[in-house]
């Protein structure tokens, strides 16, 4: 989700009311800690890591735990204000969070777990097969190969070894 810096900054903005409303309608407090988090992860332009976070958040606040990381951004992911993304088939990687909350969908390197936005534009023609009766409420598509960085190290399927 590449941003100018008035875009982001206007996303941060709308995302931070949003976490301070939600907080308040779960009774959850407001801390400072979570509004890094959220920054953090608004600004990070490659789906980061628990660690990843608390790597760019040390050198602001460096009594900052690791564990109040995880529990901030499963939070913010629980409050909708971020989006947990852990896509099946690569459980080896930590998940990755996701500071674009809206209708996206992602490729996912299976060499390396980077995990590239696919805006909803991209793919609206796409149908569900044989989906007579069936009302879809919500999904999100998720495609697996591999990233450019990758590609030259993975034979091609017609390759012959």
């Amino acid at each position: 989700m590449p941003q100018n810096h008035a875009a982001q900054s206007h996303v941060i903005a709308q995302r931070t009311e949003m976490l301070r409303a939600r907080c308040r309608e779960r009774g959850l407090a407001f801390t400072q800690q979570r509004l890094a988090v959220l920054e953090a992860v608004v600004r990070s332009s490659n789906h980061p890591t628990a660690e990843a976070v608390h790597n760019a958040l040390k050198p602001r606040y460096p009594s900052l735990s690791r564990a109040t990381v995880y529990k901030a951004l499963d939070t913010l992911a629980a409050l909708g204000v971020i989006a947990k993304v852990a896509p099946p088939g690569i459980e080896r990687v930590a998940a990755r969070y996701d500071g674009h909350v809206g209708r996206h969908h992602h490729a996912v390197c299976r060499r390396c777990a980077r995990v590239i936005d696919i805006e909803e534009d991209e793919i609206r023609g796409l149908r569900l097969p044989h989906a007579t009766g069936f009302r879809v409420e919500d999904y999100s598509i998720n495609f697996f190969g591999a990233c450019t960085a990758c590609a030259g190290d993975i034979p091609s399927e017609g390759d012959t070894p």
